[in-house]
């Protein structure tokens, strides 16, 4: 999502919240955290869910999780999430973005298949580990 709270990409498995009201909370409380530190923040829990933000090239990119899950995996899932985010969609694309999301629907696509891999595959570990025992 654009720092704004615009929400370019979701993907959601708990249609619980609408994205756009989501990406502008998500942009309110990145504004708030700034004006109390300037480092803001990069998570917080809410609902039994962890919610985790990074920042890169004045995008947000936020997951949830579980609590229980080590913040460090997560982290580096969201690391290489924002980096195929910037391969896929072209650099000037996102320049010139003006808000229309419409434009972003030819390379969604594309999108998931990438991120497909990295949202399946602790779920098939998962799986194999109780397979095997």
């Amino acid at each position: 999502m654009k720092s704004s709270g615009i929400v370019l990409f979701h993907r959601v498995f708990d249609k619980k919240y609408k994205p756009e009201l989501f990406g502008m909370l998500m942009s309110a409380l990145d504004s708030f955290a700034k004006e109390l530190s300037e480092a803001g923040f990069n998570s917080f829990e809410f609902d039994n869910k962890r919610y985790s933000i990074k920042k890169a090239n004045k995008y947000l990119f936020v997951a949830s999780s579980s609590p229980k899950h080590r913040m460090k995996k997560v982290n580096q899932e969201m690391m290489s999430l924002a980096k195929s985010f910037f391969e896929i969609y072209d650099r000037d694309l996102l320049d010139h973005f003006d808000g229309d999301t419409s434009v972003l629907k030819s390379c969604e696509e594309c999108f998931k298949a990438e991120i497909q891999d990295s949202l399946e595959e602790p779920v098939k570990k998962f799986w194999e580990g109780i397979i095997k025992h």
